[in-house]
Parts: C-alpha cells; structure tokens; sequence
C-alpha cells in the first residue's frame, strides 16, 4: 500500500500506524500519478470548507498532508499563513486560535475542536456504513451491526448498533454517492478492499459469509 493510501487510515482505522519517511523532498513532489491520487484525497475537504466556510475542514486536510508529509493545497496554506502573519504583525498578542477562526464563539460554548471531533466520528461511521453497503450483499442492519463490533473491539465507543442503522436510514442514505473518493479508489484497489473487510472481526464475517 502507497503512503498516499494511508491516508484513509487517518480516519477509517484510526491506531494504524503511518510510516514516516527520512526523505522529505521526495515525498513532497512525488510522481504525476501520485500527485494526482493524492489530489483525490484532497478533493472531500476542500469541497466541505468552501459550502461550509468551516475551517475545521482545513485543519483535518493540513494534518493528512502533514502525516503524509505532502505539501497543502493553496488553500490550507493561504488559511494558515494569513493567520500567522496577522499574529507577527500584531507582535503575538491577538489569539492564533480567533485568527485561525477555531476559537470557541464564547463563554458557556462548546469549543470547535470537541464539536469537530464529534462531527468526525459521525463522518467516519457514514463512509465506512457506506463503503459496506456498496461493496457488499449485506442489509443496513447487518452493516450498523459489522461497524459497531468493529469500533467496540478497537475501544472506539458508539452509542450502539441501532443508532448506526437509525443515523444511516434517516440522514447518511440520503447523501449516498457511489462517486464518493473512497468508494472510487476502493472500486479500483481490490487489495485495498480486501484489508478494509479484514478490519471487521471475524465472527461478524463469518455469519455474513463475507471472505
């Protein structure tokens, strides 16, 4: 697997390590293919924060390319160089956290970053819900049973298998998109998609007749 794919283990399994490499510039211009299907990866956020305006967007994008040690879209880097620019201007006295535009809105507030967590999680259970029923004869209940296994084994808390199912009948199937970049890649990367499937215990599997 590339290091460019490992980018969907940020999120999708979490405690799965990424290998860091010693060399940098090399892995910050990468090949014309490896650009491109990095560009893939990139395209989810960028489209959140510009319908959006939520720069939590960006700072989800700056740390894969961090991780990956890629270097950001325009975009991520022209939101974090406008704010440091402004705090060196203003000799380090205005907030980098107001400036960056993920300060809690005030006091009695939840802050940006706890609200984003939460949000993120929902969206990792959405795609993973989704790439299962996609690539997979199975029901809605059966995957909301598969993710909640999953993610107990792994000491990732969710409410319970039927909030998974509830959340997908109600909101995630309406946003379903088979153009999705994790959908797509998975569809051209069966060896990918074979680990994905792995990532699942084993008696769910089983009962499922999922190999």
């Amino acid at each position: 697997m590339s290091k460019y794919n490992k980018v969907w283990f940020v999120f999708y399994l979490p405690d799965a390590p990424i290998e860091r490499s010693d060399s940098l510039e090399s892995d910050l211009v990468g090949t014309e293919e490896e650009q491109a299907e990095f560009a893939v990866w990139c395209a989810p956020y960028l489209k959140w924060y510009k319908e959006t305006g939520n720069p939590m967007h960006l700072l989800d994008l700056f740390r894969v390319c961090h991780e990956n040690r890629i270097y950001p879209p325009t975009e991520v880097m022209d939101w974090i160089g406008s704010a440091l620019i402004q705090f060196m201007k203003s000799e380090g006295h205005e907030d980098i956290a107001k400036l960056l535009g993920i300060k809690s809105p005030g006091p009695g507030k939840k802050n940006p970053l706890e609200k984003r967590n939460k949000e993120g999680l929902a969206s990792l259970h959405e795609s993973v819900m989704r790439m299962l029923l996609y690539f997979f004869p199975i029901t809605i209940t059966a995957a909301a049973e598969g993710l909640y296994e999953r993610e107990t084994v792994a000491g990732r808390p969710v409410p319970d298998a039927s909030w998974l199912e509830e959340q997908y009948r109600k909101k995630w199937k309406k946003r379903f998109d088979e153009n999705d970049p994790y959908i797509t890649i998975h569809r051209e990367k069966p060896d990918e998609l074979s680990k994905f499937l792995a990532s699942f215990p084993e008696s769910w599997r089983a009962r499922h007749g999922l190999k």
